[in-house]
């Protein structure tokens, strides 16, 4: 018997969820795999709905600041998704490093009316097991006010639903101001 041979090192590698091997990528460019391939919550084939917005979220923290904004401006004017860009700038507002994008994120990604109850949907369900919100982060609050003013009286109408979360409680929680005097109309 032999004693003296090269010891070998095991060498990590990536494996897909069928167990085969899988390129080594970086944070970013898994975070974005994840995001464009994903609709938020849902259950793809090989991994839950769950563990995907898991693993989502554990990265945001890996990556910079302004590539996780980009990601999150990608995923909703590249590949219009409605939900994920929604949740990138919630995870952002946990993040000291990435608070500052938080405002100017929001405002950018929101294109409807009705993502602004969307929005605090998902900040309130981040908060589980807490009363209904009553108070935002500053940054959250400067975007949403400013989304805010984005819609008309049209828009604002065909978007109040009477859901948990209303359009009434976005304005009340934002502080949004009008633009202009017809806008205050």
């Amino acid at each position: 018997m032999r004693t003296n041979l090269a010891a070998k090192i095991a060498r990590q590698q990536p494996l897909t969820h069928e167990e085969t091997p899988a390129a080594r990528i970086n944070p970013k460019q898994e975070l974005r795999r994840s995001v464009m391939a994903c609709m938020l919550w849902e259950d793809q084939f090989y991994e839950s709905g769950v563990s995907i917005s898991d693993r989502i979220s554990s990265l945001i923290p890996l990556v910079e600041p302004e590539k996780v904004a980009r990601i999150a401006i990608d995923a909703r004017e590249k590949m219009k998704l409605r939900h994920i860009p929604l949740f990138i700038v919630r995870q952002m507002a946990q993040l000291p490093t990435h608070k500052a994008l938080v405002a100017p994120t929001l405002e950018r990604i929101i294109k409807r009316a009705d993502e602004l109850t969307e929005f605090l949907a998902i900040y309130q369900l981040e908060r589980s097991g807490r009363k209904k919100l009553n108070k935002l982060s500053k940054q959250v609050q400067r975007g949403l006010a400013r989304a805010f003013t984005k819609f008309d009286e049209y828009q604002l109408a065909k978007y109040n639903r009477s859901t948990e979360i209303t359009l009434k409680d976005v304005l009340f929680l934002s502080h949004a101001k009008p633009k202009d005097d017809e806008q205050a109309q």
